[in-house]
């Protein structure tokens, strides 16, 4: 069953095929991110995933520093803007905290 059809739904077994979709140049190509998903989140339990293939190096998606510099610049920007979510809210949680001890 394709990605697209599975859509919406859920299986207790699911067969991944690392290898991507086969292009027009007749060979398999790297899974996308969604593409692999897609795929691990068909399965309603780890017990019932299952490989179709033992994965190659070749098979894994490629790493940030593997992208295109318009792609990293992206990652980068929201990588910094988790960083600083993530230190405000504890800021803001260590202010309430002390905030609601004074009041105690």
């Amino acid at each position: 069953m394709t990605e697209q059809k599975s859509q919406g739904k859920q299986f207790a077994n699911v067969l991944l095929n690392l290898k991507g979709a086969h292009g027009c140049t007749g060979g398999a190509g790297r899974p996308s991110f969604m593409s692999l998903y897609v795929q691990l989140s068909r399965a309603t339990r780890w017990e019932g995933l299952y490989l179709f293939q033992e994965p190659e190096r070749a098979d894994s998606i490629e790493p940030k520093n593997l992208l295109d510099s318009d792609k990293r610049e992206v990652v980068a920007r929201l990588e910094c803007t988790v960083a600083e979510v993530t230190l405000v809210a504890g800021e803001m949680s260590v202010g309430l905290q002390e905030e609601a001890r004074t009041l105690d």
